[in-house]
């Protein structure tokens, strides 16, 4: 299960790589906006390079127990589905690079912590931490 998911996610940033460049190219030679200005075809463009993707590349079903086909309609439906479900998986992707962007930072800031600690030394460091001792002077911050 977990495989058949990577491989959506993995397969929904690979098909956004084709369709920058396809869209690079049909903008090229001006074909691109007369395409998403057709009525029905122009708003489910996506959903055709996706299957054209599908059906080139031979994915069909995606196996694993995970039946991809579509209303019984054997191999045409099977690509159908594994080309709306890579789709689907496109913002998966995407929040998961981000998820994984994010936790990089966090743990790099983590391991450069201490480093800047150990850097900045004690007497910078304890001139900032409030002196609260016995016999201690408010005003001057330091032990009399």
């Amino acid at each position: 299960m977990m495989s058949t998911i990577l491989t959506l996610i993995v397969l929904g940033m690979v098909f956004q790589g084709v369709l920058a460049v396809l869209d690079s190219i049909l903008d090229a030679v001006s074909v691109n906006s007369m395409l998403k200005g057709l009525p029905i075809i122009g708003s489910n463009l996506n959903l055709i390079w996706a299957y054209l993707f599908v059906a080139v590349t031979d994915l069909g079903g995606m196996g694993y127990g995970a039946s991809t086909e579509l209303l019984g309609m054997g191999t045409f439906g099977s690509q159908l589905g594994t080309a709306i479900a890579i789709l689907a998986f496109i913002p998966v992707g995407n929040a998961a690079v981000s998820a994984l962007g994010k936790g990089v930072a966090r743990l790099i800031a983590f391991i450069e912590k201490p480093r800047r600690l150990r850097t900045a030394g004690f007497f910078a460091l304890s001139a900032s931490w409030p002196v609260r001792q016995m016999g201690a002077d408010p005003q001057a911050g330091r032990p009399e």
